[in-house]
């Protein structure tokens, strides 16, 4: 489920606070009330909540597969590509030179942190990330 299909069902003023509140089960009392009254926006958070549902399903499922030592895997990589998930889509919610600004800042933070022998490493996960964006867009 795409962020954008969501968002096309909450006010524009309430973008922000909509993704908040998906994540964190919190938000103003002014968004509280946009939602008891907006059927849309009620409908959006149900399905994001349900996409999240899915997902631990999906976890569960991992589990029951693979048993113990698969899930120690699934733990230690799922909270940093959430965090990449996270950022990446925090990043297109910004405006055409924002975004733009955004990720030339987040390149110049990432070789200013990253040692340079492993610049090669950064590239490659940074394209398997294009590549596996790929093969889920098709």
């Amino acid at each position: 489920m795409k962020l954008d299909d969501l968002l096309q069902d909450v006010d524009e003023r309430w973008h922000q606070m909509f993704i908040q509140f998906v994540h964190t089960g919190e938000g103003s009392k002014d968004f509280l009330d946009y939602l008891n009254e907006n059927a849309k926006a009620q409908s959006a958070v149900e399905r994001a909540f349900t996409a999240q549902v899915d997902a631990l399903q999906g976890l569960a499922d991992v589990i029951k597969r693979k048993g113990h030592e698969k899930l120690k895997s699934a733990v230690e990589t799922e909270q940093p590509s959430m965090a990449i998930a996270r950022a990446v889509e925090r990043v297109m919610e910004l405006p055409g030179e924002k975004r733009s600004e955004a990720v030339a800042d987040a390149a110049a933070a990432l070789a200013q942190r990253t040692d340079p022998k492993r610049s090669a490493e950064m590239r490659s996960t940074l394209s398997e990330l294009g590549e596996q964006l790929s093969l889920l867009a098709r």
